[in-house]
């Protein structure tokens, strides 16, 4: 796992599994490129967080949204064809934690797949 991090707002991976682990603040305004591999992205929240498009500058190559670390806060997550066409296979997998996930959009995915796991389901 490599991550490369330019100015503190560009992530770029490279063809190995990687894990990027940020919070929402730093995410917002992040332009993520994990590259090919298996590639995670973990967010670390401490209160209500609302993950969708809205939610970062740029995103390519995650193929795992980890929110298996968030607090005991509200978790909303908006997915659309883009967050999954972003990833190496179209399939984009969505892990919760032991809080799970309050609401999940995902009924106008038209490509690839959406799978959900974790403890909180």
């Amino acid at each position: 796992m490599t991550i490369r991090i330019l100015n503190g707002r560009n992530y770029f991976g490279n063809a190995d599994d990687d894990l990027l682990v940020l919070e929402p603040r730093a995410l917002s305004r992040a332009r993520i490129d994990l590259g090919s591999g298996r590639d995670t992205l973990v967010i670390n929240a401490f209160s209500d967080f609302q993950f969708s498009q809205n939610s970062f500058s740029s995103l390519t190559g995650v193929d795992v949204l980890d929110f298996s670390r968030l607090g005991a806060g509200n978790l909303t997550v908006t997915l659309n064809n883009t967050l999954v066409d972003q990833s190496d296979n179209n399939v984009l997998t969505v892990v919760s934690g032991t809080n799970g996930i309050d609401s999940l959009h995902a009924s106008n995915i038209a490509v690839g797949q959406v799978v959900v796991s974790g403890e909180g389901l």
